[in-house]
Formats: C-alpha cells, sequence, structure tokens
C-alpha cells in the first residue's frame, strides 16, 4: 500500500492532482450507479458539467451548507492526519484512556444519528 506524502506535512503538487483525479473518476462513476438508467447518468453528468457549473449557487440555508463543509474539514483533517495508520482515528485515540476513546466514538454515533437524513435505497439495489 503507497501512502500519500508518506512522513510529511503536506503532498507534493503530483500527489495532490493525483488524489484529486481519483476522487473525481471515483465520484463521476457514482453518478452510474445511482441513477435510473444510463440515459439519466449521462443527462445527470450533462448538468454537472455546462455553463451552470460556474455559476454561483443560490443557497437558502447557509446554516446547513455551513454545517455540512465544517464537518467534511474535521472528517479530512482526521483522515489525513491518520492516513499512515490502518484506521485514521488511531492516530487521535487508542493511544488515549478508554474513557476519552468511547466518548468520541459516542459522540461518532450520535453525530450519524442526528444528522441523518430521509432513507434511501442502497446503491447497488437496482443490480
Amino acid at each position: 500500500m503507497t501512502i500519500v506524502a508518506a512522513g510529511k506535512v503536506f503532498p507534493t503538487v503530483r500527489e495532490f492532482l493525483s488524489i484529486l483525479i481519483t476522487f473525481s473518476l471515483t465520484v463521476l462513476a457514482w453518478v452510474f450507479f445511482r441513477a435510473d438508467s444510463v440515459g439519466a447518468a449521462l443527462h445527470f453528468l450533462k448538468g454537472i458539467f455546462s455553463f451552470s457549473f460556474f455559476s454561483i449557487p443560490n443557497v437558502n440555508d447557509l446554516k446547513g451548507v455551513a454545517t455540512v463543509l465544517g464537518l467534511v474539514f474535521v472528517f479530512l483533517l482526521i483522515e489525513w492526519n491518520g492516513r499512515e495508520n490502518k484506521y485514521a482515528i488511531e492516530k487521535l485515540f487508542f493511544s488515549r484512556r478508554p474513557i476519552v476513546r468511547f466518548a468520541f466514538y459516542y459522540a461518532i454515533i450520535l453525530a450519524i444519528i442526528g444528522f441523518t437524513g430521509k432513507s434511501q435505497d442502497f446503491i447497488y439495489f437496482q443490480f
């Protein structure tokens, strides 16, 4: 297994571009798994890559957007910090006292319950 930017705080430009390309291709591939048909997936991708992609979105719920972006930032920091370990949170909490670890685990569980959205079918349900 190759570890990106092993022993460094930040990745090189090449490593960063590799991360960005891999993430982008993965997200684009997910469109085909979630869409009802190939035509619907292509229509969705056409909408993503239209000129509206470069416009400023109309956001009515700034608090919700800030919450999501904050959570994404926190999880990215945890993942980046723990990228050399088997589990990302291992570096943060496995060396701590059990009470601290379990308090963190319960906080994650409560956050998952608190931020649960509407029910959706499993992504591979269509296959």
